[in-house]
């Protein structure tokens, strides 16, 4: 008899020979691997994948299973893989990253009984030039509780899909579709069910592990500005999405802020990380005029970081510096609170 299903994770695949095997062994050997809906879709490859995620699904055919599909992209993947889920929740996992299978086991026993649209965990990137791992915690927040949208909002916490699972019913329900034959696609499946979520839970679990480092990821500074197009594209529809009627107070606030932030990371892109200056200033500018014409209402709500990025420009800052000045901000405030906290302890 099979197991109930708990949690569906979909793994889109391309040519993932090499790290498939490593992401599905952190799930085989979960003690509640039964409870799992493991689905690999294997994205049009021309390696070994297929065979890799046939082998998985001959081992543990009530957990895993396979889907082989012509090349659609990674949101083509995460689209196939909801028409197919059957768990009561639903994740995303790339096909080079991969999970702990312990923190894994105590989020499906929330999971069991949890009813909120949405739970969010811990997650860390594993960066494989230099070896480092980045531990990511969320801030100030009571873990195990409810948190509406409205406390989201009150929280700042942009929450992103190593963190992230949501409720498959509310996925269905808004007939989440997300573009496809793009990169950052992650960002409409990481917004738009917040359209109409309600409820959030933080668990304290680090679970995922992001892999970084790798130029030929789309994260990376050289494929952003090779893809920027495709990044406007993803913006786009998104921003179309929160102008959709219906959508509650606290929860356009919320999309709206993530929006803010897509929009500061193209400012990023252009204005400190290319490194042809004039190219990234002209581009920069392109893009500011379009959203003027087009998105007035985010123009002018990120005026202020437009402003700041060009002096920072001017300055010449690069990556490299503007990650020496957000350390030393970190630092900062760091320094300060804990200041603060001494002060109300010898009150």
């Amino acid at each position: 008899m099979q197991s109930e299903k708990i949690l569906t994770i979909v793994i889109p695949a391309y040519n993932a020979e090499h790290y498939l095997a490593k992401t599905l062994d952190s799930f085989a050997c979960c003690k509640h691997v039964a409870s799992l809906d493991i689905i690999v879709i294997n994205d049009g490859s021309i390696d070994r994948t297929e065979e890799i995620a046939g082998n998985y699904a001959a081992s543990y055919p009530e957990s895993v299973r396979y889907i082989s599909k012509e090349n659609g992209g990674h949101g083509s993947g995460i689209n196939t893989g909801l028409k197919l889920a059957s768990g009561k929740y639903f994740s995303v996992m790339d096909a080079d990253d991969w999970g702990s299978s312990d923190a894994l086991d105590h989020i499906i026993e929330i999971m069991a009984t949890a009813s909120e649209d949405v739970l969010a965990a811990n997650y860390q990137s594993y960066n494989i030039e230099s070896g480092v791992t980045v531990h990511y915690r969320f801030g100030k927040v009571e873990y195990g509780r409810s948190y509406s949208i409205d406390e989201l909002v009150r929280s700042g916490i942009p929450l992103v899909m190593h963190e992230l699972f949501f409720r498959t019913d509310l996925l269905r329900k808004i007939n989440l579709h997300i573009r496809e034959k793009v990169s950052y696609d992650d960002e409409e499946y990481c917004m738009m069910p917040f359209a109409k979520a309600r409820s959030v839970r933080f668990i304290n679990e680090e679970y995922y592990t992001y892999r970084v480092g790798d130029t030929n990821q789309s994260m990376s500074p050289e494929n952003q500005l090779r893809r920027f197009h495709q990044k406007y594209q993803v913006l786009k529809d998104i921003i179309r999405y929160a102008d959709k009627p219906g959508i509650e107070t606290a929860n356009l606030i919320y999309m709206r802020s993530r929006i803010d932030n897509l929009i500061t990371s193209v400012y990023f892109l252009w204005l400190i990380t290319c490194p042809d200056r004039k190219k990234g200033r002209q581009e920069a500018q392109n893009f500011r005029t379009w959203l003027k014409k087009e998105e007035d209402l985010y123009y002018r709500r990120t005026t202020k970081l437009w402003i700041a990025f060009n002096v920072f420009h001017v300055l010449h800052c690069d990556t490299k510096r503007w990650n020496q000045f957000r350390d030393f901000r970190k630092k900062l405030l760091a320094s300060i609170d804990a200041a603060g906290t001494n002060e109300r302890k010898d009150a």
